[in-house]
């Protein structure tokens, strides 16, 4: 009866109500689904406003949230500054490859419009690196989720990671994009609030914003004489050279779901301005957590100052809000992984055996499946980073540089394509066998460097200097 009563407070029902509450949205707007269209673009029915804040979800999940706030913990405002990296990445997104997606319409994935590119098997390549990609995001996001329910709540981490990620399988596997995008918004009204609540109680606690200031470590403000300099520049340039964020498979998704290129383009502006006042915000929260608990470990810095400086009710608030963070990114990339594995890698098998199946009922099935074997990788793991960095590594040295070139206009050809992809593989496993763990970041960037000179040489070599496409109308297969 004690052990019961430990998991019935004000804060727990806080958090139960609104995950019923975002389960039961998901299933009613993803009733009535009959086609695939429908279940991967919304038949392109979404207004601008719709689509960019299910954007915006999608990309402040856990890690630029509770890992941004570790990270300014343990190594100050550098993390920031880096995270402009993302913000270009965006506006680059939306300034030159969003308005040409609109020679691509009629694809519905990621894998979709590579196979328009450089044929079937790249197609298949890309659906199958895009939803491990995406199934290793849903692992950390849950994993993230278990920490947030054990140390707020006092759940065990396993429990919480199977009851947040079940609620997610079921509205994101049966509703699709619908059920996604809706619960994304009611979990950006939700994290828009709680974010800057956060924010405003560590801030009260310091003093204010300029006695939180002139507490602040000298050090923590150090950006080019930094110890880590060399790792955080690295990381910068891989997030602007290489959009995993603003051309991950559920960003592209966002952006088949646009009406017009107008829109799309938007859309990822919008994204990439909103990213500055909302990574000053979480800036604020790492400071703030940094100089009331200076002697706590920073993974577990931002939970700490939850526990000590939330009231009953206000705690449950917050960890709703945190969840909300963590759900509208994992929801998003579920979805994205089940089509991905479903429509780019195993209906062309089944086509090619001339095995008929229905498809809307298969990618069901599948983003399901994806759902429990990320829950299992979650409950398996114990380094959220490590995951990411796995993740971003496979998927953005393979296919970023060989997308943008084909967006862009680049004449694009299997060969370089194929070449690239085998120089880059051998890049990046070279590079972890022999770089010693510290040094392992310089893998993703080696392997990125591989890929573009194997492609823009092959390129090169077999139209005897650079080749372009002149669209008006249409990419055909």
């Amino acid at each position: 009866m004690v052990e019961l009563a430990k998991y019935t407070t004000l804060d727990h029902w806080i958090v139960y109500l609104s995950l019923l509450f975002t389960l039961g949205v998901g299933l009613y707007v993803g009733k009535g689904i009959k086609n695939i269209n429908s279940y991967a673009i919304a038949d392109r029915t979404y207004s601008t406003l719709v689509l960019t804040i299910t954007s915006i979800a999608t990309l402040e999940g856990g890690t630029s949230t509770l890992g941004v706030v570790t990270n300014i913990c343990s190594d100050g405002i550098i993390m920031t500054a880096v995270s402009l990296g993302v913000v270009i990445s965006y506006l680059f997104t939306g300034l030159f490859i969003a308005p040409k997606i609109a020679f691509f319409e009629g694809s519905i994935t990621m894998g979709e419009v590579m196979g328009r590119l450089y044929g079937t098997k790249a197609s298949v390549i890309t659906g199958i690196v895009g939803f491990l990609f995406c199934m290793l995001i849903v692992a950390s996001q849950t994993l993230a989720l278990g920490y947030v329910c054990e140390s707020l709540l006092g759940v065990e981490k396993d429990i919480a990671i199977w009851i947040g990620g079940f609620t997610m399988i079921i509205y994101a596997a049966l509703g699709g994009i619908k059920s996604v995008a809706i619960t994304d918004v009611i979990q950006f009204s939700i994290l828009i609030v709680v974010i800057p609540l956060i924010a405003k109680v560590g801030v009260n606690h310091v003093g204010g914003l300029s006695q939180l200031w002139n507490k602040i470590p000298a050090e923590k403000l150090e950006i080019f004489g930094h110890e880590k300099f060399t790792y955080y520049f690295v990381l910068f340039l891989i997030w602007t050279a290489c959009p995993v964020f603003s051309l991950s498979p559920p960003s592209m998704q966002r952006m088949l779901m646009a009406r017009d290129k107008q829109q799309a383009s938007r859309m990822f502006i919008i994204t990439g301005t909103f990213i500055l006042p909302f990574q000053l915000i979480v800036t604020i929260i790492g400071f703030s957590v940094l100089v009331s608990y200076p002697a706590i470990s920073a993974n577990t810095a931002l939970p700490h100052m939850v526990n000590e400086l939330f009231s009953v009710g206000t705690k449950g608030l917050a960890v709703a809000g945190l969840l909300a963070v963590i759900m509208s990114t994992a929801d998003s990339y579920l979805n994205s992984g089940g089509l991905l594995l479903s429509h780019d890698v195993v209906k062309p098998m089944l086509d090619k055996s001339k095995v008929v199946i229905n498809e809307l009922q298969f990618v069901k099935l599948t983003t399901f499946i994806l759902g429990v074997i990320a829950i299992f990788i979650g409950l398996l793991s114990e380094n959220l980073v490590k995951l990411i960095f796995y993740a971003s590594s496979l998927f953005g040295s393979i296919v970023m540089i060989p997308f943008v070139a084909g967006i862009l206009g680049v004449k694009t050809d299997a060969k370089s394509f194929f070449m690239a992809l085998f120089v880059t593989l051998i890049t990046f496993i070279l590079s972890v066998l022999l770089l010693e763990v510290k040094l392992q970041y310089l893998a993703l960037l080696f392997a990125l460097i591989a890929n573009g000179v194997t492609f823009f040489s092959t390129h090169l070599i077999q139209n005897r200097g650079f080749a372009f496409v002149k669209r008006e109308k249409d990419v055909g297969p």
